[in-house]
């Protein structure tokens, strides 16, 4: 029997649409086809949040090449004060009020992953002069802005 997915196709070009949902397009020789993601349809389809929160993670990751840090200890209290502050995040959203809330696996993820960011940020730009989450050297500032920007491009409707 077939497998039928139910993804969007114009995400997926290597998908076949049809009555019955999408497929994957099948070669005689080499299997299945496994679809190529088009970025610009993926930013196009994110919420603003999520868009705004892949910026976030572009900047991180720049600031993070730039200045890595190899100590054990900045990333192990980075990872502590995950699990602390991830687990009163987690209480603070689906534990309290009179309705639980359910929490799909990335809102939890990022939960305990924001945390992260924010400490081990603050402990790599430590002494660098860094103005708020800005370099100071331009240079780095302007890589950060463009490699966020065309996420922000790409998602214009």
């Amino acid at each position: 029997m077939e497998k039928v997915f139910s993804i969007d196709s114009r995400l997926y070009p290597g998908l076949v649409t049809g009555e019955h949902g999408a497929r994957l397009r099948h070669h005689a020789d080499s299997g299945p086809v496994i679809p190529r993601m088009n970025l610009r349809c993926y930013f196009a389809t994110l919420s603003t949040g999520r868009l705004i929160l892949w910026c976030y993670c572009i900047w991180y990751v720049v600031v993070l090449v730039n200045y890595f840090d190899p100590s054990a200890r900045l990333w192990l209290t980075s990872l502590e004060l995950s699990v602390i502050i991830g687990f009163a995040l987690y209480l603070s959203t689906a534990g309290s009020g009179t309705t639980r809330v359910k929490l799909d696996r990335w809102q939890l993820f990022r939960l305990f992953l924001m945390p992260f960011c924010v400490s081990s940020f603050a402990a790599v730009v430590k002494g660098k002069n860094f103005i708020l989450i800005f370099s100071p050297d331009p240079r780095e500032t302007l890589l950060a802005g463009a490699l966020s920007s065309p996420s922000a491009w790409w998602s214009s409707r």
